[in-house]
């Protein structure tokens, strides 16, 4: 993800899901940059998720992966 510090809370997403058939592009920052992670996440970690969250200025990200005889692995604590 981009510095974008003035739109650092509007950064906060859960990506899960599907991988797109075709990649989002010329998006503007912000949409180009939250399409981009969702992309990442959906086709590299199939069946996995991660979560961004944003707090007092700082960003942090967790993500799991859900599959076959693994119930979870990686670091996400449950949602609040």
């Amino acid at each position: 993800m981009r510095a974008n510090r003035g739109a650092l809370p509007l950064y906060a997403m859960t990506a899960s899901g599907d991988c797109p058939e075709q990649a989002a592009e010329n998006l503007p920052l912000l949409q180009q940059d939250r399409a981009d992670f969702a992309r990442a996440v959906t086709c590299q970690l199939p069946d996995g998720e991660a979560r961004v969250t944003v707090e007092q200025g700082a960003w942090h990200v967790c993500w799991c992966v859900v599959a076959g005889a693994y119930q979870r692995a990686g670091a996400c604590p449950p949602a609040a």
